[in-house]
């Protein structure tokens, strides 16, 4: 039985796109332009939520070309996938390891430190990804980094939890679980 060698079938270099550097202007271009054409606001009328979401669109259209060349080598390539299948996946904060993935988590921090932002306020925003409740939810999310590291095609499928993790408090020496409503803001 044979197996194709991904790096040789599918090297990021094979991409079809140029991927611009994000420098710091352009990543103030980028944020200050979802603020007005994907929210419809002013940027001296920007929530915290609203600048997060501004900063997070900035980054995944960083990322879509990238996952856009990905998807068109394996089709040319056509390498076999590995599909993992788990109950949760507990991703943590994507915005954060998404700005170090592509290498801009400096040139981001500076880019709005000069807008009067600071990065870490942006950060706080989002909330943590309930696909799961426990240890076996981050096994598997590593399993699927392992992946990605090793540049091996893959998908990862779950369940969507509406309320995956639960809020706990003591109330009069009692544990009270509430749900965790995690996808309030999408």
């Amino acid at each position: 039985m044979s197996t194709r060698r991904l790096e040789q079938d599918v090297s990021p270099e094979s991409g079809t796109h140029q991927h611009t550097p994000l420098t710091g202007s352009a990543i103030q271009d980028a944020i200050r332009y979802h603020v007005r054409y994907s929210l419809g606001k002013k940027w001296e009328h920007c929530s915290a939520r609203e600048l997060f979401m501004a900063v997070a669109f900035a980054v995944r259209d960083a990322l879509i070309d990238r996952m856009l060349d990905t998807e068109d080598r394996y089709q040319r390539a056509d390498p076999k996938r590995l599909h993992y299948l788990s109950m949760e996946f507990l991703l943590g904060q994507s915005l954060r390891n998404n700005l170090s993935n592509l290498s801009v988590l400096d040139p981001c921090r500076e880019a709005l430190r000069t807008m009067g932002v600071d990065l870490d306020d942006v950060l706080e925003g989002e909330s943590e990804a309930a696909l799961g409740n426990g240890g076996l939810g981050r096994l598997a999310a590593c399993f699927l980094d392992s992946l990605a590291t090793m540049g091996m095609p893959g998908y990862g499928y779950g369940l969507n939890y509406e309320y995956g993790l639960f809020k706990q408090a003591i109330d009069g020496g009692y544990q009270r679980e509430k749900p965790d409503n995690w996808m309030a803001h999408g």
